[in-house]
């Protein structure tokens, strides 16, 4: 799960990145011989940016208002910057995310398994209560019910469940 958050972080940031590309081809030159109208830059921007924003909401790249060949050259760009950084992020957290199911799986195996490990405990003990010479510590028959437990007969039958734990290495006794 904390894969799955870092990824909206992540996408949440490229896009934040992307914007800064849209902004970063709107700076003012200040080495240039002619002054930069910065108004114009300005404006350029906050049409490049609200383009963005558009696309990123319907997914289609919108129309822009006027023939602006350098706003629509930055917002593609910034557009084709985003998806490069997002397609990154999502083969990276991906992985992460198949990891952490597999361990979700590996505990859920684990959990199924633990009523036979119990059943293995008691009769050990019992056996070896039986062999005291002081007698047993505790009643035998009180853990007989155990036994007897419907949940725990129908998972220690289950041969998909034991096929599964032998594949995935998951036993009590290998732990």
């Amino acid at each position: 799960m904390q894969a799955l958050y870092a990824y909206q972080q992540a996408v949440a940031a490229d896009l934040l990145l992307a914007q800064d590309l849209i902004a970063a081809a709107f700076v003012p030159d200040l080495t240039a011989d002619v002054a930069p109208d910065r108004r114009l830059l300005e404006g350029q921007r906050k049409m490049g940016e609200a383009q963005l924003r558009e696309w990123h909401r319907t997914g289609e790249v919108p129309e822009s208002g006027s023939d602006d060949k350098a706003v629509a050259a930055a917002v593609k760009n910034a557009i084709e910057y985003y998806e490069r950084l997002v397609n990154k992020e999502a083969g990276f957290y991906g992985g992460q995310l198949m990891h952490g199911a597999e361990s979700i799986h590996d505990q859920y195996l684990h959990l199924l398994n633990m009523p036979q490990a119990l059943l293995g405990l008691i009769t050990e003990d019992n056996e070896r209560e039986t062999r005291r010479f002081t007698g047993p510590r505790f009643e035998v028959g009180d853990t007989a019910r155990l036994f007897e437990n419907a949940a725990f007969v129908k998972l220690k039958e289950n041969e998909q469940l034991l096929q599964t734990t032998i594949k995935r290495k998951l036993q009590w006794t290998d732990s």
